[in-house]
């Protein structure tokens, strides 16, 4: 003999619990997507950008993520460097995303240390003082000085950096080129010749949609409590 649960609170509950619990899930923000490209030979090598074809036309550097998964949300797009970058007022580099003839402009990474922001880290050239990343430190560079300390240090890039202001970690990357199956390529530019550039990671995080299961839970249990919601108005 199957018991049946009468309408009542007591059969209610449950089902509800395990309703709001299911939209719960589907509310709240996922465990997000990180991609991270740390090896290569952009990254942890000493790049000389002096090097290009002219003093005008640098090459580019390029960057690709293959995703994995639709994003649900904006991207996030981080660079951590060293190298001859604290001059907040020079050495900028732009980052652009998408195909050559179609590319869309994310925004300009600057890299102050913490909150101090130096304007002249590199006083005599190549020695630069105490708080500032250590070119000089990058294994096999042009510069390499064993006596300067520990290996370049990875300084954060970050947008609206002024005098005045830390700014703000990362640039946005727009859900609309966050495509699952597909490869996003990002592109460095820097704003003036930077020698002795050292990219120690660029990482790309964004939220990915609901999980289907999560979606079918949260629906099974409104149509219960619904259901049963419908029943007790009909009940004497």
């Amino acid at each position: 003999m199957v018991s049946r649960c009468p309408v009542s609170r007591s059969c209610i509950t449950p089902v509800l619990s395990a309703a709001i619990a299911a939209a719960a899930l589907l509310a709240s923000p996922a465990s997000g997507v990180e991609l991270v490209i740390n090896s290569g030979p952009l990254v942890r090598h000493e790049l000389f950008r002096s090097d290009g074809p002219s003093e005008l036309i640098w090459e580019e550097l390029a960057f690709t993520f293959h995703l994995p998964d639709t994003a649900r949300g904006n991207g996030l797009l981080r660079l951590f460097a060293g190298g001859d970058l604290n001059n907040i007022g020079i050495d900028w580099i732009d980052a652009t995303a998408g195909p050559f003839d179609d590319r869309t402009l994310l925004g300009t990474y600057a890299f102050p240390v913490s909150d101090t922001h130096f304007t002249a880290c590199e006083n005599p050239p190549h020695t630069n003082p105490a708080g500032c990343p250590l070119p000089e430190t990058v294994p096999g560079g042009l510069y390499y000085d064993p006596s300067r300390g520990p290996p370049v240090g990875d300084v954060e890039g970050r947008r609206d950096v002024t005098m005045f202001s830390p700014g703000v970690r990362g640039l946005v990357v727009p859900q609309s080129l966050l495509t699952g199956g597909s490869s996003l390529t990002i592109s460095l530019f820097p704003h003036a010749p930077i020698f002795d550039l050292y990219i120690d990671r660029i990482e790309l995080s964004y939220p990915p949609i609901p999980e289907p299961a999560t979606q079918s839970l949260m629906l099974a249990g409104l149509a219960l409590v619904g259901g049963l919601a419908w029943r007790s108005r009909r009940r004497p």
